[in-house]
């Protein structure tokens, strides 16, 4: 601290020291510039002034560490936001990509499902026609006399053949 002497308040020269202030470009002209006065009137000495500075150069020290550390908490979620960000936006894009994908295979698995189905619907036709056709088999062998012998292995193979189409 700079502390000028001799500007005195009365006669005599005798006076407090006042602490210089730097002033800027468009700071007041010297005698504008007044000592602090406490509650009571009177001028606050030079320690009380230097305590007074000290505490709030210590105020602005807290400050200015809490700010710092608000900043690095809000830049850590920024961070920590824009990395989800990042992350949905791949997702999302992974997921455009699919979309064409998907739709092939599932283009692909409706023709099989058609194709299938045909050929089921095919295969049961087939069926009743083999089925008409061991049934006229076993007509014959009644007609033959032959009727005991064959049923059996007629009924196994008739009910091995027994099923219905799914839709």
């Amino acid at each position: 601290n700079h502390y000028g002497g001799g500007c005195g308040s009365g006669s005599g020269g005798e006076g407090l020291p006042v602490r210089q202030l730097e002033l800027s470009s468009s700071a007041q002209p010297r005698q504008a510039r007044r000592q602090p006065r406490s509650e009571d009137g009177r001028g606050e000495s030079e320690e009380e002034l230097a305590r007074s500075n000290e505490a709030k150069r210590a105020e602005i020290e807290t400050l200015k560490s809490d700010l710092e550390q608000m900043q690095e908490e809000a830049n850590s979620k920024i961070d920590g936001a824009n990395e989800r960000i990042r992350a949905l936006r791949r997702n999302r894009d992974e997921a455009r990509d699919e979309v064409p994908k998907l739709r092939d295979e599932a283009g692909r698995l409706n023709g099989d499902v058609g194709r299938l189905r045909k050929e089921f619907a095919q295969l049961a036709e087939e069926k009743e026609v083999l089925l008409g056709i061991v049934e006229d088999l076993h007509q014959t062998c009644v007609n033959a006399g032959l009727e005991a012998a064959g049923r059996r292995s007629i009924d196994s193979v008739t009910e091995a053949f027994r099923f219905t189409p799914r839709t």
